[in-house]
């Protein structure tokens, strides 16, 4: 894919790559439709994902309860929510704890060990809306799921845990102009007690806003602003962003400072559990190398082995080739030699010859805008 948002790119290579377990949301990019992330390939994957043998489970429950080596789970169309509001929202949804304690679960059948990416990810809307309950409450429920790999590891004896950060977001600080000359003598509790009234992020709050807003005291209780003053009820009333002001009026009373509402650029914590473990400070690539290292390859020669330029090594074999991009959404690499063709399709781990025989590969051929990959296994299937 050529950028984070092509979803519908993002899904298609998830589902042909055989993950054995992939939970979350994003269930809308999975299927044609008319919203706005539906594909728009024509294609349903929820099919081939039941033609694949998934499991496909939708909720909690189901997610808990299922016995099988292979599952999907689709709990929402586009993002779950906060952990601090899906009691409320989204009761059905499992906590990011649950998905990480039942992926371990159904990995682990596997003895030759597995892989396992674990995201926190809506911490970070949280810290670019400067909403430091979503923040913190998000934060608590990856603590929850770090948690259940740490003791998975402390039993297994032969497994690494690694957990960080991407990057700083918010420039989030206990103190901001109001304490400039107050921070002798203000007590941790008027940072942490105006935060602690709060029941829901602002993002769950002004969910259950009515559409004349006539709950509008109700819901900023929700997110910890009860007795309001008359100018914060009036700023209020009168905003044209209430997520904005309402983050900016609890930080205020919370003496909480952010410096943006983007990314900052300091070193991010790194913590680790297990054998060979990397510690110290570090550059954030050599995190992959430690994990490459660790399970036993290297990552330049596999990347050689999965992605290699697919014009080129056909070319070599004597074939003519072209991309074709008549349809945007179903790229298909080509390549001729006399009366032989074999086309591949971009984000898909197949290969088609000229008798329309299909063939699986080991990994997904993928296209960036320029360049076309196809794998070493799949070149050695061309004759």
């Amino acid at each position: 894919m050529t950028h984070r948002s092509n979803y519908g790119d993002i899904a298609e290579q998830q589902v042909y790559q055989n993950i054995d377990v992939v939970l979350g949301g994003g269930k809308e990019s999975l299927s044609p439709g008319t919203t706005k992330n539906a594909r728009k390939d024509g294609e349903d994957l929820m099919k081939v994902l039941q033609k694949n043998k998934y499991d496909i489970v939708e909720n909690r429950s189901d997610l808990l309860n299922s016995k099988s080596d292979k599952i999907w789970g689709s709990f929402a169309p586009s993002a779950l929510a906060y952990d601090f509001d899906r009691e409320t929202t989204k009761p059905s949804e499992p906590t990011l704890a649950d998905m990480t304690g039942k992926a371990i679960s159904t990995l682990n059948k596997d003895k030759d060990g597995f892989f396992l990416f674990v995201e926190g990810s809506k911490v970070d809307w949280a810290a670019h809306a400067n909403d430091s309950v979503g923040m913190i409450s998000d934060v608590l429920a990856f603590d929850a799921a770090v948690e259940k790999a740490v003791d998975f590891a402390k039993k297994d004896g032969n497994t690494m845990v690694i957990a960080v950060s991407d990057h700083g977001n918010s420039g989030i600080t206990m103190g901001n102009q109001n304490t400039n000359a107050t921070y002798p003598e203000t007590p941790v509790s008027a940072y942490i007690d105006p935060l602690k009234k709060a029941k829901m992020t602002v993002e769950g709050a002004l969910s259950q806003l009515k559409s004349d807003k006539s709950n509008l005291k109700e819901v900023a209780a929700l997110y910890g602003l009860d007795n309001l003053t008359s100018e914060e009820e009036a700023t209020l009333h009168s905003s044209k962003n209430l997520a904005s002001d309402m983050v900016k009026m609890l930080a205020n009373r919370a003496n909480i400072g952010f410096t943006t509402g983007g990314h900052t650029g300091e070193d991010v914590f790194l913590y680790s559990y297990g054998p060979s473990r990397p510690i110290g400070l570090l550059e954030n690539t050599d995190i992959a190398k430690k994990m490459a290292q660790f399970m036993g390859f290297d990552l330049n020669q596999l990347t050689e082995k999965l992605y290699m330029n697919g014009q080129d090594a056909l070319e070599k074999k004597g074939y003519t080739t072209r991309i074709d991009v008549t349809d945007p959404n179903n790229v298909v690499l080509i390549a001729e030699k006399g009366k032989q063709k074999v086309q591949f399709p971009a984000n898909k781990n197949i290969m088609i010859q000229s008798s329309n025989q299909q063939k699986t590969v080991n990994t997904i051929n993928v296209y960036n805008g320029k360049d076309f990959y196809i794998s070493e296994s799949a070149l050695k299937l061309v004759k």
